[in-house]
């Protein structure tokens, strides 16, 4: 079944209707070496994006272990300019501003979807 000439493009308005959080892409920079010669890292923050957070249920990277951790997902706009090394900050839930928001690091590459890009994330906690 052809529709003549119609696109999908409000399947993506539909999509990013159901985004009802809002995050900021930090993009990667590296300013240079230190004084020990080892590269520095830096995010620079850029304008905010609607996105949708689902939050993954919490696991332990072995069994038994201490290292706990939780592989979430965010869905993005197409649009939206991402790589695997800049990081993503959560600062709005349902509309509502996060009293301390959460930075996220990109596990691997964002995922092409229909209507949005996925990014799997890991929770930043090293203060970094």
């Amino acid at each position: 079944m052809t529709c003549g000439g119609c696109s999908d493009d409000w399947m993506v308005a539909a999509a990013e209707e159901t985004m009802l959080d809002t995050a900021q892409v930090l993009k990667y920079q590296t300013p240079g070496n230190d004084a020990y010669r080892i590269p520095g890292k830096n995010w620079e923050v850029q304008t905010a994006i609607s996105c949708g957070y689902t939050a993954g249920a919490p696991a332990e990277l072995m069994d038994k272990s201490s290292v706990p951790f939780r592989r979430s997902k965010i869905r993005v706009p197409l649009a939206t300019d991402v790589a695997s090394k800049d990081r993503i900050r959560l600062t709005h839930r349902y509309g509502r501003l996060l009293s301390s928001p959460i930075t996220f690091k990109i596990i691997g590459n964002p995922v092409l979807g229909i209507t949005n890009l996925v990014l799997y994330v890991d929770q930043v906690t090293d203060g970094s």
